[in-house]
């Protein structure tokens, strides 16, 4: 068994299966993501980064996402609060690959922003988070 704590969570792989961070809402200081705009629906505080965030507990489903399989925060973030000093980067594709959005203070409707072949509304696979300096 292989261990790694990744912004707060465990994560375990165990013959050849990773399981998700199960925790939802997510440390209690850091950026906060929200499924809808304005703040609105579930939301999850982030004091690190992910690479996926396929692999992070949440309230959407993808398409071709098993039916037993939980929700998660891929192509999910549709508001966004950033708090004084800290940053954010959106990525279109896993990995931080594809357009990128700097984020460094709050944004309430991600349909409003240009970018990711369209607008950032439920645009973002990964996520880079940067703490106060």
């Amino acid at each position: 068994m292989i261990g790694k704590r990744v912004s707060g969570c465990l994560w375990f792989v165990v013959a050849l299966f990773l399981t998700t961070c199960d925790t939802t809402t997510g440390p209690s200081e850091g950026i906060t993501v929200y499924e809808h705009p304005n703040y609105g629906g579930s939301a999850r505080t982030f004091d690190g980064s992910f690479n996926d965030l396929d692999v992070v507990t949440g309230p959407c489903r993808g398409f071709f996402d098993a039916p037993d399989r939980p929700g998660n925060w891929e192509n999910c973030i549709s508001s966004i609060r950033i708090p004084a000093g800290w940053e954010a980067t959106l990525y279109e594709h896993d990995d931080y690959e594809g357009d990128g959005l700097i984020v460094t203070s709050d944004i309430s409707d991600l349909d409003d922003v240009m970018g990711c072949g369209g607008d950032w509304d439920n645009c973002a696979s990964s996520l880079q988070v940067r703490p106060p300096r």
